[in-house]
């Protein structure tokens, strides 16, 4: 799989020379080998591999169409299998038999109702809302920053994966907010990840109801080295009770961010989340702090750590010899942009109670474990494609 990776790659890799200026395209490659201090020896492979594709096609004043296209390999187990949560980029794109493929993750529209930049625009088509809300500068995106998923995203907001949405946004400096509305229910979110069910508002008869997930963010710049963001969400999903006395539709939660320079070259974001839905939430409590050091334009260090704190309607759920304590995950990373198309990566978490964030984890049951790292890329980096770079 990973050779049909590299060869589709480079397929894409054309030169931009004749093509028309409102036809951009960014490429990478990632490739992500971990190894776990335990039970090293249930790994099938040692590596992950993606591939993504993003281009966007503007119209003008009529809009832009956005896609963006991924592809990724996925080993029965890996250390993200060992270790739940430890690699964000294991397995982005698989079919339902839980092998990587070839998928068309996000193709949605935009139009901007004024002429900069920053006046209200609104997106609708399918959607990663990770894209718009909860970001962050320095913890945002697992292709060039942290790739443990809690220093990815607030682990107490239920994203859904790729899914059907409207997002009306605005980027002005001072004030940015967004607001949108999605299915609850992304690409791999359903059963079968096909896209007939990515377009299906409910399971059917006699099964749980899909729901919407809704959310609302404002970004406030308090000067001109720090921002906050504020935001509330709100999901209509219909959840099994942790307690198994059926099922309870509705969860609602709030998050704050922050970004912060500390000198030219520390930049420092953090994150606060929480939920009151106990009953059907695993994660009720979230707080996370990220540090990026950079040295010069090759050189950047990444130190970060993130907790969980974990309903104790979901803690009753596990069974010794796990007791369900908090999850906490250290990473520090040191990235070399060896040339403008090379990039190496060297990575070590330490992770504090593993794999209570999922109750279906087959890793070994531990009190700590550290898993070593190393990330490749080549190409073009893809980027979030609504994050200020300012």
């Amino acid at each position: 799989m990973l050779k049909k990776m590299l060869w589709v790659a480079s397929l894409l890799w054309v030169p931009t020379l004749g093509m028309a200026s409102d036809f951009e395209y960014e490429l990478g490659t990632t490739i992500i080998a971990q190894s776990p201090n335990k039970a090293k020896a249930l790994m099938d492979k040692s590596a992950t591999a993606s591939v993504d594709v993003l281009v966007d096609w503007s119209f003008g004043t009529a809009g832009t169409l956005h896609a963006y296209v991924e592809a990724s390999t996925q080993a029965d187990i890996t250390a993200n299998t060992l270790v739940a949560g430890s690699n964000m980029d294991a397995g982005t794109a698989l079919n339902k038999k839980g092998k990587g493929r070839v998928q068309i993750s996000e193709l949605f529209y935009s139009y901007n109702f004024a002429d900069d930049d920053a006046g209200p625009t609104l997106s609708a088509g399918v959607i990663l809302l990770q894209g718009f809300a909860d970001e962050t500068e320095i913890s945002n995106a697992e292709q060039t920053h942290f790739i443990a998923a809690p220093l990815v995203n607030n682990s107490s907001i239920p994203f859904p994966d790729y899914t059907p949405a409207i997002v009306l946004s605005s980027d002005d400096k001072d004030v940015a907010w967004r607001v949108m509305v999605a299915n609850a229910y992304g690409l791999a979110d359903n059963a079968n990840m096909d896209y007939a069910d990515l377009f299906k508002f409910s399971n059917g008869a006699g099964t749980p109801s899909k729901g919407l997930f809704s959310l609302a963010q404002m970004r406030l710049s308090l000067d001109d080295d720090t921002s906050i963001a504020i935001g509330a969400w709100v999901s209509t999903k219909e959840l099994a009770r942790h307690t198994g006395a059926g099922t309870k539709q509705g969860a609602v939660g709030s998050y704050i961010n922050v970004d912060s320079v500390i000198t030219e070259s520390i930049l420092w974001s953090g994150r606060l989340g929480y939920t009151s839905s106990k009953e059907t939430m695993e994660v009720v409590s979230f707080a996370s702090v990220a540090f990026n050091y950079q040295y010069n334009d090759e050189f950047t260090v990444g130190l970060g750590t993130a907790y969980h704190g974990l309903s104790n309607e979901f803690r009753n759920t596990f069974v010794a010899p796990n007791v369900g304590a908090n999850p906490i995950v250290l990473e520090l990373y040191a990235s070399w942009q060896i040339t403008d198309w090379v990039s190496v990566m060297p990575d070590i978490q330490y992770w504090r109670n593993p794999n209570n964030l999922s109750a279906s984890a087959v890793g070994t049951v531990s009190k700590s474990a550290v898993v070593y790292g190393l990330r490749l890329q080549f190409g073009y980096i893809p980027k979030t494609h609504v994050i200020d770079e300012s």
